[in-house]
């Protein structure tokens, strides 16, 4: 229990959820929206394997627990897989950013 408890708290929609919320949810999807204003930090959190779409432009640099990091600039419409992980995300604009997530749910089969 400990473990899964663990991992909970790592969830950026509960260690972060001003920033993190879910705007659908059904037995196969969740979709996040994500908001950060200018020069926001949020905390160390796991993200899961997604698709994101970015709603408005982004400068963002993610810190990895290894203290390494990488920085990105995306624009409006952008859209790819992340496969998820564990960091600390940061909005380097003086311009909020914001995206969607469609988180795909565990063990789901999808028909055509």
């Amino acid at each position: 229990m400990l473990l899964g408890t663990l991992c909970k708290a790592r969830d950026p929609l509960r260690v972060d959820p001003k920033h993190y919320k879910v705007e659908f949810e059904n037995s196969q999807v969740q979709v996040v929206r994500v908001f950060f204003v200018s020069h926001y930090r949020s905390v160390m959190n796991r993200t899961p394997p997604r698709v994101v779409t970015v709603l408005r432009d982004e400068h963002c640099r993610v810190t990895y627990r290894d203290g390494t990091s990488e920085e990105r600039h995306l624009k409006v419409g952008t859209s790819f897989w992340p496969e998820g992980g564990k960091g600390i995300p940061e909005n380097l604009s003086n311009e909020p950013f914001e995206l969607i997530w469609v988180v795909p749910k565990p063990g789901q089969q999808h028909s055509k």
